[in-house]
């Protein structure tokens, strides 16, 4: 902007420093009042926490430090540089702008300008005679842009990044980890062989262990598994995920294929069902997996209550343990050690002391009739651990979870969709298709909770940044009428962005959500030049219309220089996303690209309407309705 003010003095015949001197002066504080309203966008981004926050916090702290420096170099080093290097064009004076020296009022007629200025003149003229047409067609593409949202995706995140398929290797609980490894080996002889193609780079493989049926902590009692990072190489093909499924299915184990990438969180379903009924809430939890098995785009559902694991269950009956005065708790104890093991001795075995340990082994504590045959010391004699209780297998959960202080059972899949809003939707109309017994609580979380918190949070500091804009406007331009006037850009750059989103079939995310923030900053940027400027004229003495149409031609070049270069840099990031991260930039360059389009070209028209509404006609309605009443 300073550039082009600079340029435009210069071809004017005044002296080159002067004229730096003069186009900046003249430029100044509207380039203040823009650096201050796109700073003031970004700080509520400072008070966000949670996934926003921790995301775009640096960036807008880069945008807000670059922008400041960006405002250090205009009033410096480009009004010294542009005085310098810049020379008067004389090889066609018709087409430079002349000053009346009394007024200071510019004057042009068609001959001095660029077609595009004449292009642009038309169209301002027309729609300043028709403020009614121009100011309806506006609000038709703004309404008919939010229809578009259907047909765009909604996720938290597009995918990108470094490619990875986690396996999860799944025996049947209390299965010895002699089978995990069995199992293991052979998903590892397929891997090694997407090793060998070159599809595949590394894997790592980790084992589960048994853990003593007896003992406590949050790994008790959970199944026998593996879990397998395999890192993919560039050349390998779309859906593996779907490949390795096909490949890995085996008997006598369960196989859990998830294709993730390096970056933000990925999309995962999950859902609680909690209440007081644990029979109630597992009967819930194994209906709803199956329903969400059923969704296509939705792979991989299990839920904990199908992890039941086999367990031996112990009831004593308290009186005929009383006779041997034994209780339950003592009973429970010689039980334990008899299935962990108790030191009885040592022996010594070729020099080294050899602690012998006692306890049931692993086939026999299997067997129903072998842990009923354990004999049961009391103070009053002994008896078969059978004659005491009541000895009996039942599935149980591997672990007993709580939500909001009630029992709850989780269902957790992955999402493959792109659009994720799509199928949290599918997925409440499977949950409000349950009839759900009385005290029966279910709720949905993960990626469909995050997208939720996510808009909230990014559409918050809209709002905000919004108000702040408009308060800073107000100190910097002097006026409640005209930062009003720069407010009504803003949805002009909702076409643009939505349309291109629609266009490429980018998603609407965190990134895109970003990209709106943004705008705010450049589309306001736009207006405040043109604004400012208009004001200058109305100031040396010309009528509303003049000014807006003066100001339009004048101030057309730098708004469009503006609105071309930043599009030009971003092209490369929103048509070449590189997998390294640079999806995630794509869906940001797209927003921005479609609404800088939309709202450059329709500020340059609705905004001189809109500002010839609040200045000039309904001022007028106001007298006219005051003169009336008296």
């Amino acid at each position: 902007v300073v550039l082009e003010n600079v340029y435009r003095h210069i071809q004017r015949g005044e002296d080159r420093f002067q004229a730096a001197l003069e186009a900046t002066r003249e430029v100044a504080p509207a380039i203040f009042a823009s650096t201050l309203t796109t700073i003031a966008v970004f700080v509520p981004l400072a008070f966000i926490q949670g996934l926003v926050g921790s995301f775009f916090l640096p960036f807008a702290l880069t945008v807000c430090f670059a922008l400041s420096a960006s405002f250090l170099v205009a009033l410096t080093a480009v009004p010294v540089l542009g005085a310098l290097l810049l020379r008067p064009n004389v090889s066609d004076p018709d087409k430079t702008l002349s000053i009346s020296d009394m007024t200071g009022t510019y004057t042009t007629s068609d001959d001095g300008h660029s077609w595009t200025q004449k292009v642009y003149k038309h169209a301002l003229v027309w729609s300043l005679r028709h403020k009614a047409v121009t100011l309806l067609a506006s609000a038709l593409l703004t309404v008919g842009s939010l229809s578009l949202i259907i047909l765009i995706p909604v996720t938290l995140f597009p995918s990108g990044g470094e490619r990875f398929v986690s396996i999860d290797v799944q025996l049947p609980p209390g299965s010895s980890v002699e089978k995990i490894f069995d199992q293991v080996d052979d998903v590892e002889n397929v891997l090694a062989g997407l090793l060998d193609e070159g599809i595949a780079e590394t894997y790592q493989t980790t084992v589960g262990s048994l853990n003593n049926p007896f003992s406590s902590g949050s790994n008790s009692g959970r199944p026998s598994s593996a879990n397998i990072l395999l890192r993919l190489s560039e050349n390998s093909p779309a859906g593996m995920a779907d490949i390795l499924r096909r490949d890995l299915s085996g008997t006598g184990r369960s196989v859990v294929v998830t294709e993730i990438a390096d970056g933000p969180p990925q999309s995962e379903l999950e859902v609680k069902v909690t209440g007081g009924d644990y029979t109630a809430i597992s009967a819930v939890a194994v209906d709803l997996a199956r329903d969400f098995e059923s969704i296509e785009g939705i792979v991989n559902v299990s839920s904990d209550v199908s992890e039941a694991r086999p367990e031996i269950v112990i009831v004593v009956n308290p009186v005929i343990s009383g006779f041997l005065g034994l209780t339950a708790t003592s009973v429970a104890a010689q039980v334990n050690q008899i299935f962990a093991g108790r030191p009885i001795t040592q022996i010594d075995l070729n020099g080294d002391s050899v602690e012998v340990v006692l306890k049931l082994s692993q086939d026999d504590s299997s067997s129903i009739d072998k842990v009923k045959s354990i004999i049961i010391t009391g103070p009053s004699g002994s008896a078969n651990l059978g004659d005491l209780s009541e000895v009996s297998f039942k599935p149980s959960p591997v672990s007993i979870s709580r939500f909001d202080g009630q029992r709850a059972a989780s269902i957790i899949g992955s999402i493959t969709n792109n659009d994720t809003q799509k199928i949290g939707q599918k997925v409440q109309a499977k949950i409000d298709a349950m009839n759900l017994p009385p005290g029966v609580k279910v709720t949905t979380g993960g990626v469909f909770q995050q997208i939720a918190e996510g808009f909230r949070d990014i559409f918050s500091a809209m709002a905000i940044g919004v108000l702040l804009v408009y308060l800073v406007m107000i100190i910097s331009l002097g006026s409640l009428k005209s930062p009003f006037v720069i407010i009504t850009s803003l949805p002009l750059a909702l076409i643009g962005a939505l349309i291109a989103l629609a266009i490429t079939g980018r998603t609407l995310g965190l990134p895109a959500a970003m990209g709106l923030l943004l705008l705010i900053g450049i589309v306001v940027t736009n207006a405040i030049v043109l604004i400012a400027f208009v004001e200058q004229l109305r100031e040396r003495g010309l009528n509303i219309h003049d000014a807006l149409v003066q100001g339009g031609l004048v101030r057309l070049r730098p708004i469009l220089m503006t609105a071309f270069t930043t599009s030009f840099a971003l092209i490369p990031l929103a048509v070449f996303a590189s997998d390294e991260g640079g999806i995630i930039g794509a869906e940001l360059a797209t927003v921005v690209i479609g609404g800088l389009a939309s709202s450059t070209f329709l500020t340059l028209i609705v905004v001189p309407v809109v500002y010839t509404l609040v200045h000039s006609s309904l001022p007028r309605v106001f007298r006219i309705v005051r003169s009336n009443s008296s």
